[in-house]
């Protein structure tokens, strides 16, 4: 009886923690650039279009694909929301049973709420942690092959979400099981874990491959998503204050899994070792959206750590009264994000998602414009940071300069494509008169080109069209 009312309590708060992420996900502000570029590439491959040879894409393509799912059917917002709020219920399940493993649901239910909270636009670093997640509660098992092979996929799974993290991971996760932090293995036992973890490993990573190879995207690939990292480090790097309260949190965490060496080492520096690459998703942009995730990480250690310094027990009245306070403040923060939106009826993509009307109607109108213009016979490029707004008003896409940000063009000169649209005799550039301060992704150089090279010929609001001369 005693366990079946166990299942019962830890089911519920399953259940709440899915709901409110759903509330939070599905009511999110619109606007939010992040989620429209990644809503993008998600249409582009419903689209047909192929990553990296078709489009700019500079990381592992495995959020994009699974995202892209829900848009087989309804290549709507709403339905990208749903796919996100799936993905984001998963990670923050695994962040209530990560915690659960060494405490009690009492001190994982408020966690969790915590985490989802911290937590911000869905994106391939949402997929990323899923994967590192389910590695650490892996390697918490007893050894055996099925967990070493299981660990592999997983870790490639990870590698297909995020590229430099995903790597990085790969090779703790080498470490890891060489060294056998349990101490139970010995030569023989760690060859044959080694190589399944690589044959677990090898399965997703040789499917990939021949997709590269099969659709002409292989030399493309390299070039976003290494190569052009380079660039991706030095040109679009960034700090935000916001970050720092999420930095503590980790920094707290980094240090409550220290103390815990000598009396847990297996979970300790597995937690640690595998949080390291988690900790890379802060760089080159160091921001509260990316920091978060590091936060969340390096929250467990520091709720066991709780949980140890003032008992295993907490009470159940306390934890109710934590859950639901971080309930109502996510809502709250919900609710307060669409305080005056109404219901988009004019883009059949966006229908139905709350958003301020006037901002949608200028877009509307901005891609009523481009329309007419393009029925002339024109080609239309949009350089600002919310272009990809206007192909998704337009139910059309608009590859690289969807999303023309620094760092997003491989080893490729952003000028370089502006150039090519400048030769051409019946292209025509959108820009607003803000370009070079309306975003800190927008490259350098691109205003002064074009007003340069072009005379405008139209104008609407803060943008102005331009016709090179």
């Amino acid at each position: 009886m005693a366990k079946a009312d166990k299942t019962k309590r830890i089911l519920i708060f399953c259940l709440i923690i899915t709901v409110m992420t759903f509330i939070k996900v599905m009511f999110w502000s619109f606007g939010d650039l992040d989620e429209l570029w990644n809503y993008n590439m998600s249409r582009g491959v419903v689209m047909g279009l192929v990553p990296y040879r078709d489009f700019n894409m500079v990381m592992t393509p495995l959020y994009a694909f699974i995202s892209s799912i829900a848009l087989i059917v309804c290549r709507t917002l709403i339905a990208y929301r749903i796919s996100c709020s799936i993905i984001l219920s998963v990670l923050m399940l695994l962040v209530f049973k990560a915690v659960s493993e060494k405490t009690n649901p009492y001190y994982a239910l408020p966690s969790a709420l915590l985490c989802l909270l911290f937590s911000g636009v869905v994106t391939y670093n949402t997929l990323f942690m899923i994967f590192a997640l389910i590695i650490y509660l892996l390697l918490l098992q007893d050894n055996s092959g099925t967990r070493n092979f299981l660990t592999g996929l997983a870790a490639a799974g990870a590698a297909l979400s995020r590229q430099t993290s995903g790597g990085i991971l790969i090779l703790i996760l080498f470490v890891i099981l060489a060294v056998h932090l349990d101490g139970e293995a010995k030569g023989e036992r760690k060859i044959k874990d080694i190589l399944l973890y690589l044959a677990g490993g090898l399965v997703p990573c040789t499917a990939f491959l021949i997709y590269l190879l099969a659709t002409g995207a292989f030399a493309s690939f390299w070039d976003y998503c290494f190569f052009g990292l380079f660039t991706f480090g030095n040109g679009n790097g960034d700090f935000q204050i916001a970050a720092l309260p999420y930095l503590f949190i980790a920094l707290l965490g980094i240090i409550c899994d220290i103390s815990f060496v000598k009396t847990d080492r297996k979970t300790a520096i597995t937690h640690l070792l595998t949080g390291i690459p988690v900790l890379l998703i802060s760089f080159p942009i160091i921001d509260s959206v990316h920091t978060s995730y590091a936060a969340i990480w390096f929250l467990i250690p520091v709720v066991r750590y709780i949980e140890n310094r003032f008992g295993r027990q907490l009470s159940k009245k306390i934890s109710v009264f934590l859950s639901a306070v971080l309930a109502i403040v996510i809502s709250a923060m919900t609710v307060f994000g669409v305080v005056g939106c109404g219901i988009i009826r004019s883009s059949s993509e966006l229908k139905g998602v709350l958003a301020d009307g006037a901002l949608t109607d200028d877009y509307y109108n901005l891609a009523e414009k481009c329309k007419a213009y393009e029925e002339q016979g024109y080609k239309v490029t949009v350089l600002s940071n919310s272009a990809v707004l206007v192909s998704i008003v337009k139910g059309d896409i608009d590859p690289v300069f969807d999303m023309f940000n620094k760092g997003n063009f491989g080893v490729n000169e952003p000028l370089k494509y502006i150039q090519d649209i400048c030769c051409e005799d019946n292209s025509l550039i959108l820009m607003p008169d803000d370009y070079p301060t309306e975003g800190w992704q927008n490259p350098e150089g691109v205003y002064e080109y074009v007003t340069s090279h072009c005379e405008e010929v139209d104008s609407y609001g803060r943008f102005k069209l331009y016709k090179p001369v």
